[in-house]
């Protein structure tokens, strides 16, 4: 249900639900003063005397505005703002709370239990009006963001579900076209016939593999981004862990004509990660620091201890570099510097956001250093926690 209109008519706004204010007040006199100037406002009042009879009424579900003074018996306002705040039906009900004018000790405990505004008595009843007519826009502006954030976090898990869903449903028939390509390109039943046929076999399989790639990596971003990537840890010598991916840069980079520069420095030992994972993340970095690369420039990867003693591992090339304001708009899923489609890189954008996700997956930091034509540096930043026998 829409809310009331804020302060119409008593005709307009007369027994709506969504126009009822609770007061509840052990004094007669403010019960009675409040009720009228309510109700001249168009606001069906409930006065109560008590904070039990408070605390019964609010459960229904029906008051739109509760204004509580602190001091009052059965259940004191305190409790009473406690017991509503911990309560799904009234967790967002505006309530304001009244007390003595120099209670300001009692006014900071109120704002720390929940209270959304206060009154001090005696009540300024010309300014009554105009304070209850700020606490309701207020509320509802809340309101309406609340409905807004859910609807967009609502939006986003249905993205990243659909996401899941279709890598999935397309690593079958993928694995099927790689695997038949594979038993052709190595003529498993017999000689083809002609060469070239063996060729299409073989780039079917390279792009089969590249596609499958592709999808293992949304899924593991996908799974990240819901808090559901789990995982497989184990202790890991740093440098037999790096030696196939060093090896594997250089072959990729050498092909552009771009020299790795493998700088192991101080052996850090063993680190305690998910294997696969973690070298999918420094994959993804590197595969980036070689796209972005022009010929004839040279990639450093190196490994060191900071000085509290975490392990940094960077990746620095002399490519293309970002933009300042661009570096935070890269590390977003499906984006690059360039997303024309005359841009020089192929890919989804992912490598960034999918490294990121990993690294915070091991209790780690990615950080970007990067200026435009002068290249990009990534460091994977792990805790000490994560380096065996710390």
């Amino acid at each position: 249900m829409n809310p009331a209109p804020i302060f119409g008519t008593s005709a307009q706004t007369a027994g709506w639900p969504g126009n009822r204010v609770l007061v509840a007040d052990g004094d007669p006199i403010m019960r009675e003063m409040a009720s009228l100037r309510l109700g001249a406002l168009g606001f069906d009042v409930c006065p109560v005397a008590d904070g039990v009879s408070a605390r019964e009424r609010l459960s229904d579900g029906d008051i739109r505005l509760a204004i509580i003074a602190l001091g009052i018996k059965g259940i004191d306002g305190f409790t009473l703002i406690q017991a509503l705040r911990a309560d799904p039906v009234t967790a967002d009900l505006p309530v304001v709370v009244v007390t003595g004018r120099e209670d300001v000790p009692a006014i900071e405990q109120a704002y720390r239990v929940g209270a959304t505004s206060f009154l001090t008595k005696p009540i300024n009843w010309p300014l009554f009006e105009n304070h209850l007519r700020f606490v309701l826009r207020s509320h509802d502006t809340e309101a309406e963001l609340r409905v807004a954030q859910r609807t967009a976090e609502a939006a986003s898990r249905r993205k990243d579900d659909l996401l899941a869903i279709v890598t999935h449903e397309l690593r079958t028939p993928v694995h099927v076209i790689s695997g038949f390509a594979d038993l052709l390109a190595r003529e498993v039943d017999g000689p083809i016939g002609r060469a070239s046929y063996k060729a299409y076999a073989e780039q079917i399989m390279a792009a089969t593999d590249g596609l499958g790639r592709m999808m293992s990596d949304m899924i593991i971003y996908s799974r990240g981004l819901a808090g559901r990537l789990e995982l497989s840890e184990g202790d890991w010598e740093m440098r037999r862990l790096m030696a196939p991916l060093i090896e594997k840069a250089e072959d990729e980079a050498r092909a552009k004509g771009i020299l790795v520069d493998w700088t192991p420095g101080e052996d850090p030992g063993e680190i305690t990660v998910d294997k696969k994972l973690f070298s999918r993340a420094i994959e993804c970095l590197v595969d980036n620091a070689i796209k972005f690369s022009n010929a004839d420039s040279r990639i450093r990867i190196g490994i060191e201890r900071d000085t509290g003693g975490r392990l940094v591992l960077a990746i620095a090339d002399q490519g293309i570099g970002m933009e300042p304001g661009e570096i935070a708009r890269v590390l977003e899923p499906f984006v690059q510097s360039d997303m024309s489609l005359a841009r020089r890189a192929n890919g989804l954008g992912l490598g960034l956001s999918l490294a990121r996700i990993i690294t915070e997956a091991h209790d780690g930091e990615l950080e970007i250093d990067s200026r435009p034509r002068q290249g990009t540096t990534v460091r994977i930043i792990l805790p000490k926690s994560r380096i065996f026998g710390e």
